[in-house]
């Protein structure tokens, strides 16, 4: 833990790209470069497979088993990006909640639970706050705006996606978030 917590430090230090795996998608590698850790949770710009930045993504600390570092293309992120990246404004890692509110103030975002559905990821608005959950709705796979809202466990939560390529066309594509019902159900924070 000593060194995946030390390659996450020097990551945010001096913005060199940084490798992980997690638990929870064991055979995938992500890469970017750390911009803010809390104790639960390390918000990460994205580097594609292109070497571009996209995007940002939080993931929980403790489902890290393995960072490196990732410094091949450097020099190149460096001439080629906005360097080095930094954390949108607002950005709160306190727990899961406000990592959720601050991510998708103005757009929506990703949410992975992957110890309970591998491989799935939603993409939508939180439509509803409870204590230890929150309702999302959701987008389909055909960019429309399902009618009805997924519930999610806070604690079930591994990932926040925001802010990428991806993201933005997928909501352009869907349109507005439309109101549910009288009572309307609203974006976070809206």
């Amino acid at each position: 833990m000593k060194r995946i917590d030390r390659a996450l430090r020097q990551s945010m230090s001096d913005a060199t790209p940084v490798a992980i795996r997690r638990s929870v998608e064991r055979h995938e590698t992500q890469q970017g470069v750390v911009l803010a850790l809390s104790d639960e949770w390390a918000l990460f710009a994205n580097l594609n497979d292109a070497v571009i930045l996209n995007g940002y993504d939080v993931v929980r600390r403790a489902e890290i088993i393995r960072a490196w570092h990732k410094p091949l293309f450097a020099d190149y992120l460096t001439r080629h990006n906005v360097w080095p990246p930094t954390a949108p404004q607002g950005i709160d890692l306190t727990d899961t909640r406000t990592v959720i509110e601050s991510t998708s103030v103005s757009t929506v975002a990703s949410i992975a639970c992957e110890e309970k559905h591998a491989q799935k990821l939603l993409i939508g608005f939180v439509a509803q706050w409870r204590k230890k959950s929150l309702w999302l709705r959701t987008i389909d796979t055909d960019c429309q705006w399902e009618d009805f809202d997924v519930k999610l466990r806070l604690k079930d939560i591994t990932q926040v996606s925001f802010g990428s390529a991806y993201e933005r066309a997928v909501l352009e594509v869907a349109g507005p978030f439309p109101s549910r019902n009288s009572e309307g159900a609203v974006p976070a924070r809206a």
